[in-house]
């Protein structure tokens, strides 16, 4: 609770008291206590050269205690990333991303979410980097390599975020996001019948995704193919009815087709 609720990020104010309090319980023999105590120190103070030294300093002693307490430390400043990013605040997720980076560099999750936010922020390259650094560490992540194609189609790299996605379906068939990029990758490569067949496999690994039926519906049109638009609209709508663009797609074919 103190530190969701009192802690922020690089606080130059932050009282004698509390940092000598954080400090004492930074020694502390339960491993959860020792962390959530080292994690606030680095949010809280985490540029300030004094504390980095306690740090560093509080590692160094850790002894066989050291994989524990920074597996915790860094899933700690995870959260706090994880709960930046969602605040809207990418540069500030990439700043705490990074230090717990420091603290598990063996971990893939990590460059993963610093991709992400740095996607966010519009760093496509920076994000492209983080994605492959995670899946140095770890190859088979289907969703991470989603991700990678993404940033690299935004990069016009069209053969590298099709290698992506089918390297994602390779891993994991049953993936519906990797189907549903690569389907609007062939669409932006004017491949339609490509792109219609993956977007159909998305749609059928998960109904939700009804922007596949959508886009499949509007690749049909372009085909002069209104019945098979109308059929993917429809397929959408019978599972969420209330997407007022395909709703007005829908009555729009209905119209056309006298019906």
């Amino acid at each position: 609770w103190f530190l969701d609720a009192q802690l922020r990020s690089d606080m130059t104010g932050l009282e004698r008291d509390v940092i000598t309090r954080l400090e004492a319980l930074a020694r502390h023999e339960d491993d959860d206590i020792r962390a959530l105590a080292l994690a606030s120190l680095h949010y809280a103070r985490g540029t300030e050269v004094q504390t980095r030294r306690f740090l560093a300093a509080a590692l160094d002693s850790l002894g066989e205690r050291e994989a524990r307490v920074r597996a915790r430390w860094g899933l700690i400043l995870g959260y706090l990333g994880d709960r930046m990013r969602g605040e809207g605040d990418p540069l500030g997720a990439v700043a705490l991303y990074r230090r717990a980076r420091e603290i598990d560099p063996a971990n893939p999750r990590i460059p993963v979410n610093l991709g992400l936010a740095r996607a966010d922020a519009g760093n496509l390259a920076a994000a492209t980097d983080a994605y492959r650094e995670s899946l140095a560490m770890d190859p088979v992540q289907p969703l991470t390599l989603v991700n990678l194609g993404i940033a690299l189609a935004a990069r016009n790299d069209a053969a590298g975020a099709i290698a992506a996605y089918r390297r994602a379906i390779a891993l994991n068939p049953r993936e519906p996001l990797a189907y549903f990029n690569l389907a609007g990758a062939f669409a932006r490569l004017t491949n339609p019948d490509s792109a219609l067949a993956n977007f159909a496999r998305a749609a059928a690994l998960d109904p939700s995704l009804t922007l596949a039926n959508y886009y499949a519906s509007r690749l049909y049109l372009d085909r002069g193919n209104p019945e098979a638009a109308l059929r993917e609209i429809e397929a959408g709508l019978r599972f969420d009815p209330r997407q007022p663009e395909a709703r007005a797609m829908r009555d729009q074919l209905r119209r056309q087709l006298g019906r």
